[in-house]
């Protein structure tokens, strides 16, 4: 399972990365799909995936003409299932000072009270006495702007996520099988303005041809915008501060 996953009455609720240009979109209500990549692709050329069911979950099942029947090694786990809760993780950075906050590079800022900035510094080590800390404490004594970097959406716990999806909906299917109404889903004008920018992104980490990143298959989640639970994240804060301190 994601790492982080926290079960709710049989819905898991796990977090996604989104880039910092997808993220309006998102909470506008505008994109409502994401394609991921599976943990592999077919083993054969001629071969491809679809979505069954087994175990209580929906998998990804190797099939082609060579392949009657089905054995463990064919199924490609599906990450994300129809009613998981997604906290979305993005790109931000923190200030200190006579006005804490985080801001988010995909827009909009996270203003911090006490126990906030508590929280943060906990979060980042972001303590006077710590080099960050430092640059920023002498920035402010000084007048001066002190811009803190970008820190990736990997790094953000769930308390500073302000969007909350919900999966409706998951697919299995090659990347050039995108439609037009799909690439809308996606926040795109049409396919082709999609497919310019997913090969732009996907090019130098897959190291292949643009035909044959064309083939390739993905996993496609239809998802809806959903409000998100802060008291139900102060729980689960909570709740792992307990855990923390047993574990010590």
């Amino acid at each position: 399972m994601v790492a982080d996953a926290h079960l709710e009455a049989g819905v898991s609720v796990l977090p996604i990365p989104f880039r910092p240009q997808m993220i309006a979109s998102v909470r506008d209500g505008v994109k409502t799909q994401t394609r991921r990549m599976p943990r592999r692709q077919p083993k054969h050329p001629l071969h491809g995936f679809m979505v069954t069911k087994e175990r209580g979950r929906l998998w990804a099942l190797e099939h082609g003409p060579d392949y009657p029947d089905a054995w463990p090694g064919d199924y490609v786990r599906i990450p994300y299932q129809p009613g998981d809760r997604l906290w979305v993780r993005e790109s931000w950075r923190p200030y200190l000072g006579s006005d804490p906050r985080i801001e988010f590079q995909g827009g909009g800022v996270l203003n911090l009270d006490r126990v906030g900035v508590g929280k943060l510094c906990a979060t980042v080590n972001l303590l006077p006495d710590t080099p960050a800390g430092s640059r920023q404490a002498e920035a402010e004594m000084a007048g001066r702007r002190h811009t803190p970097a970008w820190r990736p959406a990997m790094f953000m716990p769930r308390w500073m996520s302000q969007t909350m999806i919900e999966v409706t909906k998951v697919r299995v299917q090659q990347v050039r099988a995108i439609t037009q109404r799909d690439a809308h889903a996606e926040g795109f004008a049409n396919a082709g303005a999609f497919l310019d920018y997913a090969w732009r992104l996907n090019k130098a980490k897959l190291q292949c041809e643009f035909r044959e990143w064309l083939a390739m298959w993905t996993l496609a989640y239809t998802f809806k915008l959903v409000s998100i639970d802060h008291a139900e994240v102060q729980r689960v804060i909570s709740e792992s501060v307990v855990m923390t301190r047993t574990k010590e």
